[in-house]
């Protein structure tokens, strides 16, 4: 073989070997279960990166004024510091969240310590949700004064009387926080967190899974609305319910029936999530091997030059202009907003040649997603002709995947009505097949063949 057709095929291995390798960031594979509204079970296979992941422990507290929900809270102590310490050796950011013990007061033994001082290099990014401490819709068992967990036949004085009590974690949570963790009792520093360090998923455990899980302001009800990707880690929680009756039954307490058990009433809850859209994991998930995501599509937006009909001035001193919605951030304060004087608003993006779109995903400003009810999407191609329209949802999140492939060159959102706001707008190029892939890097050696002759 002579030098030149040699060091082309050299380079040809090295193309296919880099072609073949395209994701570079390991990461986990979560196996995501939720429910139709009739039970019927499926899955979907998701791809998290470590690094932009975090778990929220929720009200592991040292005491509860429930005596058999406060008995059965030490079954989670084991498998949540076994899963935890598993989840850091994955790269995974641990976030305590215990409600009502002054976690921020800065006379709280928790101040001087690294899990609250290291909250000081987070710059805080106030949320945009509604967070009210109240129940996810029709989320069962949701908590009314006057109830317990306790089995009326067989413990004293049911029901034991409402009260707080607790004052701290649980000492076995406590012992097993490691350097890197962080505590907080704010909705306000989680997202912060999220967005100093690219955070899109939180994992969620803790008690109660049908209260302070989801109601919390750092619960996942608020964060789901602020955007992020939330899920429930199944058997690292527990529900607030009953003992021998059903305290979602009619009666002052519910209704009796020997055949239910707090563990029957845990299953309902996970049920109420897998049905309703919030998807569930298993804490197993958590060890399984890092390994190569699909391939990132392109963001064709990304920094492009996007025009407005007309910005809205921020009192914080800036105008959220076209442009705060190509800037890579999904979430946060900077946004596209048109004039509250201006009812007929509309935005569009240049992507400065004809592309290839695959889908093209809108993320609202959060809290005020019923503003894209309605709005239209059009994209057009070089000479401003319509390839493409579609209307938009009131959707925290949505993504429009045209039936096939589509080409143009502006994409263009317009509404009839005052406020046309969004945080980000992100359109995306097909992934080329690996076959594709492949022919790419035998033409690249090709061409590096002929230049050797």
């Amino acid at each position: 073989m002579n030098a030149a057709l040699r060091n082309a095929s050299l380079s040809l291995a090295l193309v296919l070997a880099l072609a073949a390798a395209a994701p570079a960031a390991d990461g986990l594979w979560l196996t995501l279960e939720t429910q139709d509204p009739n039970g019927t079970p499926s899955t979907t296979q998701k791809w998290i990166d470590p690094a932009q992941t975090a778990i929220v422990v929720v009200d592991m507290w040292n005491w509860h004024w429930c005596t058999a929900f406060r008995d059965r809270l030490p079954e989670l102590f084991a498998p949540m510091n076994e899963s935890l310490e598993i989840a850091r050796q994955q790269g995974i950011q641990i976030v305590y969240a215990p409600a009502d013990v002054g976690v921020s007061n800065p006379s709280s033994h928790w101040a001087p310590t690294s899990y609250r001082t290291d909250w000081a290099g987070i710059p805080l990014t106030s949320t945009q949700s509604a967070r009210p401490f109240a129940p996810g819709p029709g989320m069962p068992f949701a908590y009314s004064s006057g109830w317990c967990e306790c089995n009326p036949n067989t413990e004293p004085g049911w029901p034991c009387p409402p009260g707080p009590g607790w004052t701290d974690q649980a000492q076995a949570i406590n012992d097993g926080m490691a350097a890197g963790d962080l505590i907080t009792d704010s909705g306000d520093e989680l997202f912060s967190l999220t967005q100093a360090r690219g955070i899109k998923t939180l994992l969620y455990a803790g008690i109660a899974s049908n209260m302070c899980v989801w109601m919390r302001p750092f619960g996942m009800g608020a964060m789901y609305q602020d955007g992020l990707d939330t899920y429930l880690i199944r058997d690292l929680t527990q529900s607030f319910t009953g003992d021998h009756y059903n305290p979602d039954g009619n009666g002052a307490y519910g209704v009796l029936n020997a055949n239910f058990t707090p563990v029957i009433g845990d299953q309902i809850v996970v049920n109420h999530y897998e049905q309703n859209g919030i998807a569930t994991i298993g804490r197993a998930q958590l060890a399984g091997p890092l390994a190569p995501g699909p391939p990132t599509p392109t963001n064709l937006a990304l920094g492009k030059s996007a025009t407005s009909s007309s910005a809205w001035y921020n009192p914080g001193g800036y105008y959220q202009d076209a442009d705060n919605a190509v800037d890579g951030l999904e979430l946060g304060s900077y946004l596209s907003c048109s004039a509250d004087t201006d009812y007929s608003p509309w935005w569009e993006v240049d992507l400065e040649n004809m592309e290839a779109i695959d889908y093209i995903t809108i993320f609202a400003h959060g809290g005020y997603s019923d503003r894209l009810t309605g709005a239209t999407l059009d994209v057009l191609d070089d000479s401003r002709n319509v390839v493409y329209t579609t209307t938009l949802q009131d959707l925290w999140q949505q993504t429009i995947g045209p039936n096939g492939v589509i080409n143009g060159r502006y994409v263009r959102i317009s509404k009839n009505g005052v406020y046309l706001d969004f945080n980000e707008v992100e359109i995306f190029a097909p992934i080329p097949e690996p076959a594709t892939l492949g022919l790419l890097a035998v033409g690249a050696a090709l061409g590096l063949l002929r230049r050797r002759r």
